[in-house]
């Protein structure tokens, strides 16, 4: 693995619109989004190389998938904790390995940890790791009560377009996992090649004392390349149906143009295999996250209510001057807060709520949030003016100042 620091990265050029603001945190921050954990990355960038990763189609991060070289977003552990630290986006949970692989930080996740419990009292460190768990693991989740370790296994790995055989995997869950309770598993991404291997996998899961698993199906996702491309190359693959590449030709979706699609029919016959084997079947992580590990969950997601989280769990109903003071944390201005029913607060800003802002404020109050105005991710100009001044994503020195050298 080749190791560049930030500053050896090419410019980028983007575009202002919706999502370009996010784009150029994948860029240039540790810290690129909040949904219902924190995303973060010490290094970015895998060595792994699946030929279905999302990050490979994205124009910040294309060179470093699958090349041998990554980018290392911090200057040393202190300095990326002290990046979460004063992000107020930060929740209960903080992932690392959103756009690279939790094998890679196997060393540095020592001191990285060890920051963490001193400062981040409370939260929950996930590091996401495709590759085989190794001996490290055992020993690093024995020493720190707050790690906790995700995993995605993908039934014929090779043939799907990941090199990591699942075999493998699942022998270092067996040797390598004092709790099971402690890791999250995801089965996928499942598509019609391999649904038929997940009995197998599914019962080795519980024959090791495993509870519950997450299933996925397939994401697509581009920022800055060519979408119709990108889909016409998975499609000719195998990776996703017919019917799958049309709706995601069709999708107004700025980054994902496929979001967790399984093939029609697949929903029922993937969940029995799991329920059969006597484990817990989440079809999406957060309620994985909620009820496996206690976090709090908002109950929005793309400014609606999300109606199976609000019907399954308890809303909190808080003060219409708690929500307002949440905002101002923020730095808007409320104009109107209209409570529409329990828990579900409708809100007037003076500039666009945005997913990130909207995710940590119902995460924290236990609430629905909906935005007007609202975008989904963040504009260059939102990034900017909003989200640096106001501290709702804390870029190191070195990040920012390379990042407002490219907005000029």
């Amino acid at each position: 693995m080749k190791v560049l620091d930030i500053y050896r990265r090419p410019p980028l050029h983007i575009a202002e619109g919706v999502g370009s603001g996010e784009h150029l945190l994948i860029a240039y921050s540790p810290i690129f989004k909040r949904r219902y954990a924190l995303i973060t990355d010490y290094y970015r960038g895998c060595t792994i190389g699946c030929r279905f990763c999302y990050y490979r189609f994205i124009e910040a991060t294309k060179d470093f998938i699958g090349t041998g070289k990554v980018l290392r977003m911090a200057r040393d552990a202190e300095e990326f904790i002290e990046a979460i630290e004063l992000s107020k986006i930060t929740g209960r949970l903080v992932i690392v390995g959103g756009g690279s692989d939790g094998a890679m930080i196997e060393k540095e996740l020592w001191k990285i940890a060890e920051v963490f419990g001193d400062r981040l009292r409370g939260k929950l460190l996930l590091v996401l790791r495709r590759a085989p768990l190794g001996p490290g693991v055992a020993e690093q989740m024995e020493s720190f009560d707050f790690l906790r370790y995700g995993t995605t296994i993908t039934p014929l790995g090779p043939e799907i377009g990941t090199p990591i055989r699942e075999e493998l995997q699942l022998k270092g869950l067996e040797k390598f996992v004092p709790d099971p309770s402690r890791v999250s598993v995801e089965l996928g991404p499942i598509t019609p090649k391999n649904y038929r291997q997940l009995g197998r996998v599914v019962e080795a899961l519980a024959d090791m004392g495993f509870e519950a698993v997450i299933y996925r199906g397939v994401s697509v996702g581009t920022f800055n390349l060519d979408r119709k491309a990108v889909l016409k190359m998975l499609f000719e693959h195998g990776f996703i149906t017919r019917e799958q590449y049309e709706k995601g030709l069709a999708s107004p979706g700025y980054y994902y143009s496929l979001k967790n699609e399984l093939a029609e029919g697949l929903d029922g016959i993937v969940r029995r295999a799991i329920e059969d084997a006597g484990l817990r079947a989440h079809r999406y992580s957060p309620t994985f996250y909620h009820e496996e590990w206690g976090v709090p969950i908002a109950f929005n997601r793309d400014n609606r209510v999300r109606d199976f989280l609000y019907e399954k769990y308890d809303v909190e109903n808080p003060s219409t001057a708690r929500v307002r003071r949440a905002l101002e944390r923020f730095g808007y201005e409320v104009f109107d807060i209209e409570r529409r029913e329990k828990g579900v607060f409708e809100v007037s800003l003076d500039r666009p709520l945005t997913e990130d802002i909207a995710m940590a404020i119902g995460e924290d109050l236990r609430i629905a949030l909906i935005g007007r105005p609202y975008v989904k991710s963040p504009t260059v100009e939102l990034l900017v003016n909003h989200y640096i001044p106001n501290g709702v994503v804390h870029l190191p020195e070195e990040n920012l100042r390379l990042l407002m050298e490219v907005v000029g």
